[in-house]
C-alpha cells in the first residue's frame, strides 16, 4: 500500500538514489541540493513501506507584482520510481500539492518542461499563464557597448535589480545564491557587470557557440545592447534567452505559442486523457 508523507532525514538517502536514477545528476549535486534545501523546503514522498517510491520538492520563493509580494512555493523535480509508474503516485503527489495550497492559501508556481504538459497539470487545479517566450539574437559586426566591473555575481544583486528576466518572481537572496552556485558547478557562469553606466547581471553557460542566458537583469532600453556585448565577450554566435510575452516576438524560437494563442483566443478549453486516449473539448462562444 502507498501511503504519502512529508520527508524526514532518514529518508533523504533513498531520495538521492532515486534522483539520481531518474534525472541522471551525481550523487554530489543531490547532496548539495538537500543539504541547502532540506530544512527551507517543503518535500513529499510516496512510501511503500518503507521504500521510496515517489518524490515532490517545494521550494519558498517570493512572488512579485510591481511593489507587492507574496510569499509562494516553487514546485521543483518531482518523480517516480521506474518500478512504480503507471499506478497514479505522481498524479496523487500533484493532488496533495493542491491541496496544500489550498488550505494554507499559500501559491504555487510550476514551469513545466514542455508546453505538451500544461493540460496534464491542470487537471489538478494548475491555471496556465504565459510569463515568457524564447528570444533568439545572432551576433552581428561592429563593436558593441563595453562591459566594465565584471565580476562573479554578488549575493543578493540579481534579486535587487528589477528589470529582470525570464521570471523576477523565482528570485529572491538565498535562492539567487543557490542557483549561482549550481550553474557554476555545471560549467556556466553567473556574473555581474554594468553596461553604459546601468548595473545589470546575467546568469547562463556557453555551449556550441549558443550563449543561453538562464537570466538577465538589465534596462528595457539597454537590453539588445547587453545581447551584443555579452555575445563578443563570450565570443558565441548566437544567444537564447527567455524573455517576456510581447518582446520581440519576430526573433522567436519557432514553437511554445500554440496553447497561450489557443487559451487566449476560446472561452474553454479542456483536456482529459480517458481510456488511454487525449481527450481535448475547445468552445467559443458568439454574440448574435
Amino acid at each position: 500500500m502507498i501511503t504519502y508523507r512529508l520527508a524526514e532525514a532518514v529518508h533523504i538517502p533513498q531520495m538521492t538514489e532515486l534522483w539520481c536514477r531518474v534525472f541522471g545528476d551525481s550523487p554530489d549535486y543531490a547532496a548539495q541540493f538537500y543539504a541547502y534545501w532540506q530544512e527551507k523546503g517543503t518535500f513529499l514522498i510516496a512510501l511503500d513501506g518503507d521504500r521510496v517510491a515517489g518524490i515532490l520538492h517545494l521550494l519558498p520563493t517570493v512572488l512579485r507584482c510591481g511593489e507587492k509580494k507574496s510569499a509562494a512555493r516553487y514546485f521543483y523535480a518531482g518523480a517516480v520510481a521506474p518500478a512504480y509508474r503507471r499506478r497514479g503516485i505522481y498524479a496523487e503527489l500533484n493532488r496533495i500539492v493542491c491541496r496544500m495550497s489550498l488550505r494554507e492559501r499559500l501559491p504555487v508556481l510550476l514551469v513545466p518542461a514542455e508546453a505538451g504538459l500544461f493540460g496534464y497539470y491542470e487537471r489538478f487545479g494548475y491555471r496556465t499563464v504565459q510569463t515568457y517566450g524564447t528570444l533568439t539574437v545572432q551576433k552581428k559586426s561592429g563593436i558593441p557597448a563595453d562591459l566594465t566591473d565584471l565580476c562573479d555575481l554578488v549575493p543578493g544583486r540579481l534579486a535587487g535589480l528589477t528589470e529582470l528576466v525570464p521570471c523576477e518572481m523565482l528570485w529572491d537572496t538565498d535562492a539567487e545564491a543557490y542557483a549561482a552556485a549550481e550553474i557554476r558547478a555545471d560549467g556556466g557562469f553567473a556574473k555581474q557587470f554594468t553596461v553604459c553606466g546601468a548595473d545589470c547581471a546575467a546568469l547562463g553557460y556557453c555551449g556550441d557557440d549558443i550563449l543561453h542566458l538562464r537570466a538577465l537583469a538589465a534596462p528595457d532600453d539597454l537590453r539588445s545592447t547587453v545581447y551584443s556585448s555579452l555575445l563578443h565577450r563570450f565570443a558565441c554566435d548566437r544567444l537564447l534567452c527567455r524573455v517576456p510575452p510581447g518582446s520581440g516576438a519576430d526573433e522567436r524560437k519557432i514553437g511554445g505559442l500554440g496553447i497561450y494563442m489557443v487559451k487566449q483566443s476560446m472561452d474553454n478549453v479542456r483536456y482529459q486523457y480517458e481510456n488511454g486516449r487525449n481527450i481535448l473539448t475547445i468552445s467559443k462562444e458568439w454574440d448574435n
